[in-house]
């Protein structure tokens, strides 16, 4: 037994935290291609209430990842009982 009964929730904590900040990484990867992607192919233009902006072709699965290790990141770190 550990000295201090609650350490299990200090790790699934420490682990959604990991989780979310690799998310964050994962989504400025993205981000920075996205960007590459939209510099060098002009994008696809779309009017919205009148103003044409250029939209990435990029496909929004690119998103996925990110999402989903945010996800598990809270599930994770708002660990209520045990993990």
């Amino acid at each position: 037994h550990s000295v201090c009964p609650y350490n299990h929730l200090f790790a699934c904590t420490g682990v959604g935290m990991v989780l979310a900040c690799l998310s964050i990484v994962c989504a400025a990867v993205v981000e920075i291609y996205r960007k590459r992607e939209l510099a060098s192919s002009g994008g696809i233009p779309q009017n919205v209430a009148g103003t044409v902006y250029n939209a990435s072709t990029l496909s929004v699965m690119w998103q996925v990842p990110q999402f989903t290790l945010n996800g598990a990141g809270e599930v994770f770190a708002s660990v209520s009982g045990k993990c």
